[in-house]
C-alpha cells in the first residue's frame, strides 16, 4: 500500500503527470519545463501541459468507506518551441528553418515514440505510482512558425484516460 500523506498528493494530477513527462525528457538529454514554475528556459524547449477534461463513471471506496470517482479523462500538451538564429532574419529564415526543423523532427518523433499505448510508456508504477493509464491516444499535432520573433512551436496533443489506484488512498 502506498499510503500518500494527503489526498491533495492524489489529486494533483497535473503536477504529477506533467512532472512523469517532465523526467522522461530529461532523461533523453531534452530540457523540459513544467507550466507554472520559476524554471529558466533556453532556447529550444519542451513543454507539458495536463487539463482535466472530465470524471467518468468509475467509483472506488476509500479506506473510509466513502465512494470517490477514481477514472478520469485528460488532454495532455507536449510543447516544442525552437529558436532560429535571428542577427541575420531574412537568411535565417530560410537557412536556420531547416536546422530547426530538423531538431523539431527528431523531437516530434522521440516524444510519439515514448508515448506509444503498447505499454503505456512514460507512465508507469515506478514514476506515476498513484494511477494506472488505461489509454493514450494521438490527437492532434502542429506547426507554427513565426519570423516576427524566430520561435518555431510544434504541439503535440494526447488524450489520457487513467484511474486512481485503491492503494494510494491514504488509511
Amino acid at each position: 500500500m502506498l499510503n500518500q500523506d494527503t489526498e491533495e498528493q492524489i489529486f494533483d494530477f497535473e503536477g504529477n503527470f506533467e512532472s512523469a513527462v517532465r523526467d522522461l525528457l530529461d532523461s533523453r538529454g531534452i530540457l523540459a519545463y513544467i507550466t507554472g514554475t520559476d524554471e529558466l528556459l533556453g532556447e529550444n524547449f519542451v513543454g507539458a501541459v495536463l487539463t482535466i477534461q472530465e470524471a467518468l463513471e468509475h467509483f472506488d471506496r476509500k479506506p473510509s468507506g466513502k465512494r470517490e470517482f477514481s477514472r478520469y479523462r485528460a488532454m495532455l500538451e507536449i510543447r516544442i518551441t525552437t529558436q532560429r538564429d535571428t542577427d541575420f532574419p531574412e537568411q535565417a529564415i530560410a537557412e536556420d528553418v531547416s536546422k530547426t526543423q530538423g531538431l523539431h523532427r527528431s523531437w516530434r518523433a522521440m516524444i510519439r515514440k515514448e508515448m506509444q499505448l503498447d505499454d503505456k510508456r512514460p507512465f508507469d508504477s515506478e514514476n506515476l505510482p498513484m494511477y494506472t493509464v488505461r489509454w493514450i491516444r494521438p490527437m492532434s499535432s502542429s506547426f507554427e512558425g513565426t519570423s516576427d520573433n524566430g520561435l518555431d512551436v510544434s504541439r503535440i496533443n494526447y488524450e489520457i484516460i487513467f484511474d486512481i489506484n485503491s492503494s494510494a488512498w491514504p488509511g
